[in-house]
C-alpha cells in the first residue's frame, strides 16, 4: 500500500479502523482524520453477540439477513441503505473538497461493500457478492463519469499466514 502516493487519510472513528489507519499514516508523515461517516453497520441487537447467539435469538431476523440483507431492519441498528446514504453523502463531499488528491480511507467491512456496491451502481441485495477480508485494499478513481472501481480486495501486502477473516458479514 505504501507504494501508492497518498495525501489524506480518513478513518473511522472506531478502534481498529484508527488502529490502523495510524500504522499507515505515521509510516507515511499523514495525519488521520477520524469521521463517523466510515463507522461499521450498527448492528443495534445484535452486537457483541455471537453467529450462534443471533440464530437462537433473532431467527427470523438472522434468516433474511443471510437471504435479503437489503430487506433487513435490525432492531436498534442501521439499513445498509441508510449506510449507503452515509457513505454517499461523505464520498461526495470529499470528492468536492479534494480534487485530483489521493485519499485513503480505512473503514470496515459492511461499509466497504456497500461503498463499492455503490461505485458499481448495484443493489444492496448483492452485499454478498463481494468479499472484503481484512485489511484489504480498494482503489476507486474518481473520473468525469463516475467511480472506476481498479481493484477489490487485494490482500498482497500481507503475508498469508496473517490473514485473519472475522468479517460481519461471514
Amino acid at each position: 500500500m505504501l507504494n501508492y502516493p497518498i495525501d489524506l487519510i480518513y478513518s473511522s472513528d472506531l478502534g481498529r479502523a484508527i488502529q490502523t489507519a495510524e500504522i499507515v499514516g505515521q509510516k507515511i508523515g499523514v495525519e488521520v482524520k477520524q469521521t463517523p461517516a466510515l463507522r461499521e453497520m450498527g448492528f443495534g441487537a445484535w452486537e457483541g453477540l455471537l453467529i450462534e447467539e443471533i440464530k437462537k435469538d433473532h431467527l427470523d431476523t438472522y434468516t433474511t439477513w443471510r437471504n435479503e440483507p437489503h430487506l433487513v431492519n435490525i432492531e436498534g441498528g442501521e439499513t445498509l441503505h441508510i449506510i449507503k446514504e452515509r457513505v454517499d453523502n461523505f464520498i461526495k463531499e470529499i470528492n468536492e473538497k479534494y480534487d485530483n488528491k489521493h485519499i485513503l480511507l480505512v473503514s470496515h467491512s459492511v461499509t466497504v461493500r456497500v461503498m463499492l456496491l455503490s461505485f458499481l451502481i448495484s443493489g444492496m441485495e448483492n452485499i454478498y457478492r463481494i468479499k472484503q477480508d481484512n485489511t484489504a485494499l480498494n482503489m476507486v478513481e474518481f473520473r468525469d463519469y463516475g467511480p472506476v472501481v481498479l481493484k477489490m480486495n487485494d490482500t498482497s501486502h500481507i503475508k498469508n499466514n496473517e490473514k485473519i477473516n472475522n468479517s460481519a458479514l461471514e
